[in-house]
């Protein structure tokens, strides 16, 4: 899709015009034609697109806001030597998927905005943030988008294939370019693409129910007629890391709960009290946690650029949320995790691909937005996004934005701020009712963004 120029909805007097537009083909051995098999864990995921944003201030530094897509433009090809998947294609019409790496490039888009960055209101994700990234062309597993501001600031979009990789993969890529655009030469540090270790069953195929209870199938029918959420709030916050700690204390009542885990069960109580219940106590609610598989799989998959996550999932009566404390919803959203936290699980899901996701959408079922109301919360808070320096400076800000449809559940993307204070982004994708409940709290865990968290004013 090609647009000359984007006029902001909700102010018709900012605009967002298109510079240049290219494709980036890979430079070195990698551009030779391969086929990539995707895993069973990729299918999970299959076209489901992600945008990483990042949003960098003014820097005197720098001699020229061209000089950044200039240094990008020049980064890309090496980069795209070491992660070659990422200028491929899908094959569509691939029974269980496969990627076909042709060298049909990345797309890389430079635009210019009339107005600086401070005029952009980045609480409002549905609003001014999103419209200033332009439509991605899903001709390309991976579209990038720099764009200059009046103020001398810039961001660096990207929007690329989930089934490619998952957000740890792809921070892997970032870090390559950067090295590239600073260096010249892109990291020695090894990456794997390879999967053929996901792509065997074991023999034969078993599974437990706790799997079979996560995921589901759907067939093309059945996905047209999954219902609507009214999942439509989409706004960002900003955690303070004192704040965090003592929301962590509070969930810490005898053990020591991650920053995750007590989040997580914080919105989770909160949302109990966004659903209405009846005197019988029949009404419930769920929470989904993303789980990285790679520190539980007995391969050493540190370089691993790909998916290999599942899904923690526990669904309580509303009444029960409401009445436990914060430290006893902590231990059930612990539980829930360490329940999936092992490579036994992880071999399991394979093996339940391998049965089930024939010819089907597979997922986690809490994914399809079916049955009890339900908030996914996915922790990207060990990736170090805010170590994206192309040599012009740290980001102000990197928040990823997944790109949801009508169906589903909440969904919840925690980020690390990169600062001392242990301070976090926090994306929110959810019931307006619950976003209102969120920010009326009297603790004020999360605080709309604003210019001055990103040190923008």
């Amino acid at each position: 899709m090609s647009v000359d120029k984007l006029v902001l909805p909700h102010e018709p007097e900012l605009a967002l015009s298109v510079v240049s537009e290219s494709v980036v083909g890979i430079d070195g051995p990698n551009a030779e034609p391969y086929i990539l098999p995707l895993s069973g864990f990729d299918r999970l995921v299959r076209g489901y697109p992600v945008t990483v944003l990042y949003v960098y201030s003014t820097n005197p530094s720098s001699s020229s806001s061209s000089s950044v897509f200039d240094a990008i433009k020049s980064a890309l090809p090496k980069a795209l030597d070491q992660f070659f998947p990422f200028a491929g294609t899908v094959a569509r019409y691939s029974p269980n998927g496969e990627v076909i790496c042709n060298n049909a490039g990345a797309r890389l888009l430079e635009a210019s905005a009339n107005f600086p960055l401070s005029r952009l209101n980045f609480y409002d994700l549905d609003g001014t943030t999103k419209n200033t990234l332009l439509p991605a062309s899903a001709d390309h597993l991976l579209n990038v988008q720099v764009t200059r501001y009046t103020c001398g600031g810039f961001s660096v979009s990207w929007t690329f294939d989930h089934q490619v990789t998952d957000a740890y993969g792809f921070s892997r890529l970032v870090a390559s370019l950067c090295d590239a655009a600073r260096a010249g030469q892109p990291p020695s540090a090894p990456v794997s693409h390879e999967r053929s270790f996901l792509l065997r069953p074991r023999s034969p195929p078993a599974f437990g129910a706790l799997v079979d209870r996560t995921f589901t199938a759907l067939t093309d029918a059945e996905l047209l007629d999954l219902p609507q959420t009214g999942v439509t709030s989409r706004h960002l916050y900003f955690v303070e890391g004192p704040t965090l700690e003592r929301l962590r204390a509070e969930a810490s009542s005898g053990s020591k709960r991650t920053r995750t885990e007590a989040l997580a069960a914080y919105i989770w109580k909160v949302m109990a009290t966004t659903i209405d219940d009846d005197e019988s106590g029949g009404a419930s609610c769920r929470l989904g946690v993303i789980v990285d598989g790679r520190t539980r799989m007995g391969e050493d998959m540190s370089g691993f650029v790909g998916n290999v996550l599942s899904m923690a999932v526990r669904e309580e009566s509303v009444r029960g949320l409401k009445e436990r404390s914060l430290a006893e919803v902590a231990a059930c959203v612990s539980a829930a995790i360490r329940e999936v936290a092992n490579e036994d699980h992880f071999l399991d899901v394979v093996d339940w691909v391998e049965c089930h996701g024939q010819g089907k959408k597979a997922a986690a079922e809490i994914a399809f937005g079916r049955g009890a109301p339900a908030v996914v919360v996915n922790s990207t808070h060990h990736i170090p996004t805010m170590s994206a320096d192309f040599g012009f400076g740290r980001p102000s800000l990197g928040v990823m934005l997944p790109t949801l449809g009508w169906y589903g559940p909440g969904y919840v993307t925690m980020a690390a701020t990169g600062r001392s204070d242990g301070s976090l982004f926090v994306s929110l994708i959810v019931r307006p009712e619950l976003a209102a409940a969120l920010e009326s709290d009297t603790d004020c865990i999360l605080r709309p963004i604003n210019l001055d968290h990103l040190q923008l004013s």
